[in-house]
C-alpha cells in the first residue's frame, strides 16, 4: 500500500524517458541511475514513461491510444527508451530496495 506523508509533499522524481539509448544495455545503465539519484535526492517515488517491446511491432502514429500534436517528433525517443517488461520488473525491485515507489505511465 502506497503510503502518503501526512505532514509534507509527497515527492516524485519524474525520469520520465532519460533513459533513452541507441543502446539497450546503456537504457538499463541510466533507468538505474535515475533511480539512484533519486533515492540521493530524499524523493518518495521515481516515475518513467513505460514503453516496451510490444511498441516495436506497431504503427505508433496509428497505434497509440492517444496521439497528439508533436509526438512524431518524441516518437523516435519513445523507440530509444523500450525496455523488456522483465527489465522494467527488475528496476521496480530496485527502486524498491531504495525505499522508492516506482511509477510509470503506461504508453
Amino acid at each position: 500500500m502506497l503510503k502518503i506523508p501526512e505532514d509534507r509533499a509527497f515527492i516524485i522524481a519524474e525520469a520520465a524517458t532519460c533513459h533513452a539509448d541507441a543502446s539497450p544495455e546503456w537504457r538499463i545503465a541510466k533507468a538505474l541511475t535515475c533511480i539512484e539519484k533519486a533515492a540521493q535526492a530524499g524523493a518518495d517515488a521515481v516515475k518513467f514513461q513505460f514503453f516496451t517491446e510490444h511498441l516495436s511491432g506497431l504503427d505508433i502514429e496509428y497505434d497509440m491510444f492517444c496521439w497528439i500534436d508533436g509526438d512524431k517528433e518524441r516518437a523516435e525517443r519513445w523507440m530509444r527508451s523500450i525496455l523488456a517488461l522483465a527489465t522494467w520488473m527488475k528496476l521496480k525491485a530496485q527502486a524498491e530496495e531504495l525505499g522508492l515507489v516506482f511509477l510509470a505511465s503506461v504508453f
